[in-house]
């Protein structure tokens, strides 16, 4: 399998603002509609950040399970993303020490900890 033979498929290029990416570099993946996201301006923290992610992604999903092919690869992927969100979202909730239950369903005396 080659790079060339996929694509056709790819929607996007992430790169950084370095000057060596010309705007001939650009207009080679523009030309083959591919769309290109520069990385923020003045954020050298933005590679890591997706650097830790994808290491996560490996250590607690990828290292444990023999991926099949790219449609298994996808569907494990998505899930996996679905899952981090809602764990997050959780964490965020603990850390604002509010309640997993919306205020409609708790009764009139209980109230959100409030440190």
């Amino acid at each position: 399998m080659e790079l060339g033979d996929h694509a056709d498929t790819f929607q996007f290029l992430i790169r950084d603002r370095d000057s060596k990416f010309t705007a001939v570099f650009d207009a080679v993946f523009t030309g083959a509609n591919i769309r290109i996201i520069r990385t923020p301006i003045r954020a050298p923290q933005a590679n890591a950040i997706v650097e830790r992610f994808i290491g996560t992604l490996r250590r607690e999903c990828l290292d444990h399970l023999l991926i099949t092919g790219p449609r298994h690869l996808d569907i494990v992927l998505r899930e996996y993303v679905q899952l981090t969100q809602v764990s997050c979202a959780r964490v965020t909730d603990a850390a604002d020490q509010r309640t997993a239950f919306p205020r409609s369903h708790r009764t009139s005396t209980s109230a959100p900890c409030r440190a």
